[in-house]
């Protein structure tokens, strides 16, 4: 189970691009949480049979109020990743 985001670094309103594999399960959980531990965003998608997901979050709303570290969690039913990725607001 792998997670990519398209930078390292992200401003409000900026696009952020996710990417990753998987090699288990239909569907996966994504989410990301500020650096409070809040959830600002969530999604479960498909993968795609070659095990790739990707999907675009938009850094803004509830919750983006702050600059910080923020961390991007990916879950199968067998494993949970993450990676951070910082924000500023």
């Amino acid at each position: 189970l792998s997670i990519q985001t398209d930078l390292s670094v992200y401003q409000k309103g900026d696009i952020i691009s996710i990417s990753g594999t998987s090699n288990a399960s239909e569907k996966i959980n994504l989410s990301i949480e500020n650096q409070e531990g809040q959830l600002v965003w969530s999604e479960q998608i498909s993968v795609k049979s070659d095990g790739r997901f990707s999907t675009l979050a938009i850094a803004g709303g509830s919750g983006w109020d702050k600059s910080g570290t923020f961390t991007i969690k990916v879950e199968n039913n067998l494993e949970t990743t993450s990676k951070t990725f910082s924000f500023r607001a």
